[in-house]
C-alpha cells in the first residue's frame, strides 16, 4: 500500500475518531467497503421478487436453527427485498437509504421506477446513482436545500462542465453545503474566469468545509496560482482542520520544488493533524529522512489521539525498520485507536502475531458501562472485524455479540459484518427484522455476498 494511499485511510479513521457517535447514531453507518459494486449478481438481482417478506425472513431462520448451513443467495435475496421495500417507505429519509443501497446493489431497474419520487433529495440521490445529468440540472435549483446540494455533489463528478451556470447561481447560497458543492463544481470544471469569484468568496465564507472545497477549487484553476498561494498561506493558520489541510495540499502542488521548505516547516510545527499530512507530501517528494523525523514526533508529543493512530496509518511506505519504531510506540499507547491502527501496521509489516495479540488484548478491555458508545467500544468492533479478516475466530464470534440486540454500537458492528465476505452471520440475518437497522443490515449482507 502507497504511503498517499495510506494517509487517506488515516484521514478516515481520524473522521471517524473525532465524530464517531454523531456517525453511528442513524442506524445506517456503512463502513469502507460500503461503495464496492456487487458484480455479476446484479442481473440476478434486479429479478428477485420483494423476498425479504416476515414469513421469508421466519423461515430462514428456521431453517438454522434446524441445523442448515448458511445459505448466501437466500440471504441475499432477503436483502434486496428489504431495499426494495425501503424505496417505497413512508419516510423520505429511509427512501434515500434505500435508494443509497440499492446502487451499491446494482438496482438500476428498481432506481429507474423511483426516479419520480415525490421527495426532491430521494430524486437526487437516485439520479445521481444512474447518472441522469438532466434531472440532475434540474433538482439543482430546487428550493429543498439537501436535494440541491445532493444534485450539485453528483454534478461536480458527472458533469461539471454542464453545471458550471447552476454552480455559479448557488455559489453564494446561504446554505453552507449548497455553496461547498457549487464550489466543488466549479473546482472540477477548471474555467480560469471564475478565478477572481472564488477568492472573493473565500475571504468572506463562514463555514469551514466550504472554505476548503474553495480553496482546493481556487488550485485547480488555469491562470489562478498566484491568488491560491496567497490564501492557502492564510488558510494554514485556519481555524477548521480540514481548511487547513487544503492549504497544504495546495502549496504542495502549486510551489513544485519550493514546497519542500514549507512541507518542512509545518513537519516541526504544532499542528499534529498538518505534520501528518506534510510528512506524507515530503515522502512523495522522497525526502524521506524528514518524513519518518515528523511521523516520529507525532508518536511521541502530546495531542489528540487521532494524530497518532493517522501517523501510523500512513507509514506503512516506509521501511520495516522505520515504520517498526512508529509501531512499537503505538503499541504501548494509551488510546485503543492508536494501538488498533498499531496492530494494522504490525499486520503490514507481516508480524501478524503481534498484531493479532495487540487486537485480541483490546477484545478483552473493559469498556466503562457509563460510556457504552466510547472509543474504546468502537475500537473493539474494528478488532473484531481486523482479527476476522486475519481469519482468527475470535472476530467473528466477537462481531456477533457487539452486533446483538441493546449493544451499545449495534449498527458499526452490523456494518463491520458486511466486510467478511461469504455465507452472511446470523447476527445479520435477525437485523433485518428491525426496522431503524434493516437497511444497514441489508447493505451488510450485499457487501458480504459480492
Amino acid at each position: 500500500m502507497s504511503l498517499h494511499r495510506s494517509f487517506a485511510r488515516a484521514g478516515q479513521h481520524t473522521l471517524l475518531g473525532l465524530g464517531m457517535t454523531a456517525l453511528l447514531g442513524a442506524g445506517l453507518v456503512a463502513s469502507g467497503a460500503g461503495a464496492a459494486g456487487c458484480g455479476g449478481s446484479a442481473r440476478h438481482d434486479e429479478a428477485v421478487s420483494a423476498a425479504g417478506s416476515a414469513d421469508a425472513l421466519a423461515a430462514y431462520q428456521q431453517r438454522r436453527a434446524s441445523g442448515a448451513a448458511p445459505d448466501a443467495a437466500a440471504a441475499r435475496r432477503l436483502a434486496i427485498g428489504v431495499i426494495k421495500r425501503g424505496l417505497d417507505d413512508a419516510a423520505p429519509a429511509v427512501r434515500v437509504a434505500a435508494a443509497r443501497a440499492a446502487a451499491m446493489a446494482k438496482l438500476d431497474g428498481s432506481l429507474r421506477a423511483h426516479a419520480g419520487d415525490a421527495d426532491a433529495l430521494v430524486r437526487a440521490t437516485i439520479a445521481g446513482a444512474l447518472g441522469d445529468v438532466k434531472t440532475l440540472l434540474a433538482l439543482a435549483d430546487d428550493a429543498a436545500d439537501d436535494a440541491r446540494a445532493s444534485a450539485l455533489e453528483a454534478l461536480a463528478t458527472r458533469a461539471p462542465k454542464a453545471a458550471r451556470a447552476a454552480a455559479l447561481r448557488h455559489v453564494r447560497d446561504a446554505n453552507p453545503a449548497v455553496q461547498a458543492a457549487a464550489l466543488a463544481v466549479l473546482g472540477a470544471a477548471r474555467d480560469g474566469a471564475d478565478g477572481e469569484l472564488i477568492a472573493g468568496i473565500l475571504s468572506s465564507a463562514a463555514d469551514g468545509h466550504a472554505r476548503a472545497i474553495g480553496l482546493r477549487a481556487l488550485g485547480a484553476l488555469p491562470g489562478a496560482a498566484a491568488v491560491a498561494l496567497q490564501i492557502a498561506r492564510d488558510g494554514l493558520g485556519d481555524r477548521y482542520p480540514g481548511a487547513r489541510l487544503a492549504a497544504l495540499g495546495v502549496l504542495d502542488s502549486l510551489l513544485g520544488a519550493e514546497a519542500a521548505a514549507t512541507l518542512r516547516n509545518v513537519a516541526a510545527g504544532p499542528d499534529a493533524s498538518l505534520r501528518v499530512q506534510a510528512a506524507v507530501l515530503l515522502w512523495r517528494r522522497d525526502l524521506r529522512a524528514e518524513a519518518r523525523a515528523a511521523l516520529l514526533s507525532v508518536m511521541t508529543a502530546a495531542g489528540p489521539w487521532t494524530a497518532r493512530a493517522a501517523a501510523l496509518n500512513a507509514a506503512d511506505g516506509m521501511n520495516d525498520k522505520d515504520a517498526g519504531a512508529l509501531a512499537d510506540a503505538g503499541e504501548r499507547d494509551s488510546a485503543p485507536g492508536v494501538r488498533l491502527a498499531a496492530g494494522r501496521l504490525l499486520s503490514d509489516l507481516g508480524a501478524r502475531d503481534r498484531a493479532v495479540a495487540l487486537w485480541a488484548a483490546l477484545l478483552d478491555a473493559s469498556p466503562d458501562p457509563s460510556e457504552p458508545s466510547s472509543e474504546l467500544v468502537y475500537s473493539q468492533i474494528q478488532a473484531a472485524a481486523e482479527l476476522a479478516r486475519a481469519a482468527d475466530p475470535r472476530g467473528p464470534t466477537a462481531l456477533d455479540a457487539q452486533a446483538a440486540p441493546g449493544a451499545p454500537l449495534r449498527a458499526a458492528a452490523l456494518s463491520a459484518l458486511g466486510d467478511i465476505p461469504g455465507a452472511p452471520r446470523d447476527a445479520l440475518i435477525s437485523a433485518l427484522a428491525d426496522p431503524s437497522l434493516a437497511l444497514t443490515a441489508a447493505s451488510a449482507i450485499v457487501r458480504s455476498t459480492r
